[in-house]
């Protein structure tokens, strides 16, 4: 049953997140404001719904997979709304967050009705060419959990998961160079009104400074997980990469909280959000865990790794609210009142 009610949740919150839009335009309520918190709150939600669907799969905590999901994902979620910030409008390829959040609500509904079972059930048969097709990624990937074609059919898992991966992969490139565009391709008197009046973030050079902030940010992730997985102690491991899912989502939430605020209300984004610390840290003590454990108090339950999670949380709340509660000001609205169309026209 928790899969059917993750799969109604996740359906409520995909229908809600889609029309809330529609509704501020109608109600004549749409500001900076609203985008602040829509966007906000999906970057930190990312995370938490990408290792919810991972599960039906089985992997576990300490496997690769529902770590690649989470980590394509927010850098699919970062490149998406940097297309935003340089051409003046979102881009959505044809394999996007729609078809992808479709997929994942099916595969929970699904796992409701049939089991996890079925999903290594059912398989595709494969072209003779891929039938000697075997690989963990150099040791990447665990025993079990590699990519194995040599029966000659593809489990329906690996069809989604490859699939779902295949979708944010292609569309790569395609964030870059929706992004790129406006200043290699475009002549001057064509570009975008924002870049020609050169706001904060705009400009070749600010794109390759969000390009470098989200690959660093992509580095350090993947060394959490492949440092923290390693952890000799198994359970001080799925532990630690329990709180490290609250870190990456509120570190990553901070990240984007600082992009949307640069593009709402032109206030620069810094070269190093302080939402990287509790990442960068995770990395750092996890590595050296055999070293930390022996000076943690004892008998508390309270770990490194807690701690961490803590501090991400309160860097990014402390952030976002304070944001909230200084454009609402400035906009003269109250963040969870409606104003009636009237009013918000006279204002």
């Amino acid at each position: 049953w928790q899969y059917a009610l993750n799969g109604a949740l996740f359906f409520l919150y995909q229908t809600l997140d889609g029309s809330d839009g529609k509704q501020a335009r109608r109600t004549g309520s749409g500001s900076a404001l609203g985008e602040l918190m829509d966007h906000g709150v999906d970057a930190v939600v990312t995370t938490l719904l990408a290792l919810i669907v991972a599960d039906v799969f089985c992997f576990g905590i300490s496997s690769m997979w529902p770590w690649t999901f989470v980590i394509v994902a927010l850098v699919s979620f970062f490149l998406s709304n940097m297309t935003l910030v340089h051409s003046g409008r979102q881009m959505f390829f044809d394999l996007d967050v729609m078809e992808i959040q479709t997929t994942m609500i099916s595969a929970l509904f699904i796992t409701a009705a049939f089991g996890t079972e079925v999903f290594d059930q059912f398989s595709f048969p494969l072209p003779e060419a891929l039938h000697g097709i075997k690989t963990d990624f150099g040791g990447i990937l665990k025993p079990g959990e590699e990519i194995d074609l040599t029966n000659g059919r593809l489990s329906l898992k690996l069809f989604v998961v490859l699939g779902g991966l295949f979708g944010c992969f292609f569309n790569y490139p395609q964030y870059i160079w929706a992004s790129a565009k406006p200043y290699v391709w475009l002549r001057k008197e064509d570009q975008p009104e924002h870049i020609k009046r050169k706001v904060p973030g705009s400009g070749g050079l600010s794109l390759f400074s969000h390009l470098i902030l989200i690959h660093v940010f992509l580095a350090i992730s993947c060394a959490c997980v492949a440092i923290g997985t390693s952890i000799s102690d198994k359970a001080r491991s799925e532990s630690a990469m329990r709180a490290f899912a609250i870190v990456i989502a509120f570190s990553f939430g901070d990240i984007m909280d600082r992009v949307l605020l640069m593009r709402v209300a032109h206030v620069p984004l810094p070269l190093v959000p302080p939402g990287m610390a509790p990442l960068a840290a995770f990395s750092v003590l996890a590595w050296k865990d055999d070293q930390v454990r022996g000076i943690e108090p004892a008998g508390l339950g309270f770990h490194w790794w807690h701690f961490l999670a803590l501090s991400a949380f309160l860097i990014h709340s402390a952030f976002f609210t304070g944001s909230i509660m200084r454009l609402a000001r400035a906009l003269n609205v109250h963040p969870f009142l409606i104003r009636k169309k009237a009013e918000a026209k006279s204002n």
